[in-house]
């Protein structure tokens, strides 16, 4: 289900997309677990921003939340498949405390494919913890900009220096979103997410950038447009961050313009403009709520 014209009509709106109604419902009902992208947690945690405008919006309104960092047992730099655990630990020990509340899982980037790895290696176990996932411009297809990584002779010396030496991760997580790859990945599981669509609410969002929009990624994204040839925001084809089976989303998805691919959860104005950061924290904490209340509206366990 494309949702991508309600998702557009709420943003733009002049009342927010969640009344007082609708934030009392989600703090009484809902918590809130955050994954990070791909080398999301290599800051100090005092100067990491990953996704600090919706958790000061969170923390405002009462709804309770919890972003996965690295003495969790979850690495943003480690293989999907060696966050399963970490994952499934944090759900179960976050909602044991209150177990009235389910959780929802924003994700980001990496993220998203870290939680398709849970979910499809624990789904049983989640099933009575999670009522749904919220995942944000995820490489669920693969990029090319990690086939360049991994296939080139520049770059890969590089990324095996600072993935596997200095961030303690492992140079195997860039080739593992490399296009033939996650689509081998997803082709051989596809059943297995068709099940997951069935027990667990899901959206999945994607965006795209012009050449006239503001971008950090626009060296990038010019590459992908030449050289992939496909819509894109600056580090990811549009198409594979929509969750799909046979090339057919098979979960309601969400596609916006104009949004490169960290905007929405870093606290960063494009292309460094000096322009209000008001207004571009207040647009993230738009986006945040009004997928938020896009999630709420097609729930099927009420």
């Amino acid at each position: 289900m494309d949702l991508s014209q309600p998702y557009h009509a709420m943003l733009n709106q002049i009342e927010p997309p969640l009344s007082n109604e609708d934030i009392h419902e989600f703090a009484s009902r809902y918590q809130i677990i955050l994954l990070k992208g791909f080398l999301g947690d290599l800051l100090p945690k005092r100067f990491d921003s990953y996704f600090y405008d919706q958790m000061r919006w969170m923390r405002d309104h009462g709804i309770r939340f919890w972003r996965l960092e690295r003495e969790t047992g979850y690495g943003t730099q480690k293989l999907s498949q060696n966050n399963v655990n970490a994952i499934e630990k944090a759900i179960r020990g976050f909602h044991n405390i209150e177990t009235d509340k389910r959780i929802i899982v924003v994700s980001h980037s990496k993220g998203g494919i870290d939680m398709l790895e849970s979910l499809l290696c624990r789904t049983n176990q989640m099933e009575t913890e999670v009522a749904g996932w919220i995942a944000l411009q995820s490489p669920f297809w693969g990029t090319p900009v990690a086939n360049w990584v991994t296939e080139s002779r520049l770059f890969n010396p590089v990324a095996e220096l600072l993935l596997g030496r200095l961030f303690n991760g492992d140079k195997k997580v860039a080739a593992s979103m490399a296009v033939e790859t996650r689509n081998e990945y997803m082709t051989r599981n596809s059943q297995a997410i068709l099940e997951l669509i069935e027990r667990f609410d899901i959206l999945s969002f994607a965006s795209t950038s012009a050449a006239g929009d503001a971008s950090i990624f626009r060296p990038l994204r010019f590459a992908i447009d030449q050289i992939a040839r496909v819509p894109n925001d600056g580090l990811l084809p549009t198409q594979s961050e929509i969750l799909k089976v046979n090339d057919i989303p098979c979960c309601p998805h969400i596609v916006t313009e104009h949004l490169d691919h960290i905007y929405a959860v870093l606290p960063l104005m494009p292309d460094g403009q000096a322009r209000s950061a008001v207004l571009h924290k207040n647009r993230r904490i738009r986006i945040f709520t009004t997928l938020l209340k896009i999630w709420m509206n097609n729930r099927k366990q009420g």
